[in-house]
């Protein structure tokens, strides 16, 4: 299993360097459910302060990337049970997630 960090995690739904998008493209081609990544907790709390500070998506638009993190295959989500029901109550209420700012 290979770990995933949030520089990976970031180009799966930003585009914004080519080289680079084609090179996470490329590398999850060859993650299997036999041979899966592995997105840690801190990763995925990174990817939401990197996905709202630095390329301001919405509180919607954070939903579905995350929503589509969850679904792939080919990934092994840190306690995702705990990822899905915090992700289904944010998007309930308004609740937010933990991000590097909400440490005080």
């Amino acid at each position: 299993m290979t770990g995933l960090d949030t520089n990976t995690l970031v180009r799966i739904f930003i585009e914004d360097d080519p080289e680079q998008y084609g090179k996470v493209k490329e590398f999850l081609q060859t993650l299997t459910p036999e041979s899966p990544g592995y997105v840690s907790l801190i990763a995925l709390i990174e990817l939401a302060w990197v996905l709202r500070s630095r390329y301001p998506l919405n509180k919607a638009q954070l939903i579905q990337c995350l929503e589509r993190l969850l679904k792939y295959p080919e990934l092994v989500i840190e306690d995702h049970m705990a990822v899905t029901f915090g992700l289904h109550r944010f998007s309930q209420f308004k609740a937010d997630l933990p991000t590097a700012s909400s440490n005080g």
